[in-house]
């Protein structure tokens, strides 16, 4: 008994019914994207004003600032050194200042984090009515889209697409 098996492989070839309408759709899911990326970044905006009119958070992020320019200090002045002695030289008391200070980064790092986390739940109700604002506007977007012509199909991949991105 003879049998014939056949193997189809897609996109071996440009498609032959490609239009204008083709074209259409996609630069509506195109729009629809884009549209999606410019709420999203409103809304982290948003939640960047929101958390930083608290003034501890502000005052924290400014000491980080400065630690980490110390420490780009320290590490340039010891590549300095080195880079004079045109080999690996011991600079023994660079290396504790070095350490120190990425010791006080790692403090303040944490302060900064154990802060954002405490703002965060002090502010939770703003935030909460950031985010029913942007989810609001994803619906009127993905609205919109549909109005325009977006087939559903292809308007829920672009959310799904959206939401992993997020």
């Amino acid at each position: 008994m003879d049998v014939e098996i056949i193997a189809y492989r897609y996109g071996l070839q440009p498609p032959l019914d490609w239009g204008d309408d083709i074209e259409a759709a996609m630069q509506r899911q195109v729009d629809l994207w884009n549209r999606l990326v410019e709420i999203e970044r409103e809304y982290r905006v948003g939640v960047r004003e929101i958390v930083a009119s608290e003034a501890n958070l502000e005052l924290i992020q400014a000491e980080r600032v400065e630690v980490l320019q110390d420490l780009r200090q320290l590490i340039d002045q010891r590549s300095a050194t080195r880079s004079k002695a045109r080999r690996r030289t011991t600079t023994p008391d660079l290396d504790s200042c070095i350490a120190a200070t990425r010791k006080r980064l790692q403090e303040v790092t944490e302060r900064a984090k154990a802060a954002r986390a405490a703002a965060y739940t002090r502010l939770r109700l703003q935030l909460r009515e950031l985010e029913d604002k942007r989810v609001k506007r994803v619906k009127e977007a993905r609205q919109a889209a549909a109005a325009g012509g977006l087939w559903w199909g292809n308007y829920n991949a672009v959310i799904d697409s959206y939401e992993v991105a997020r």
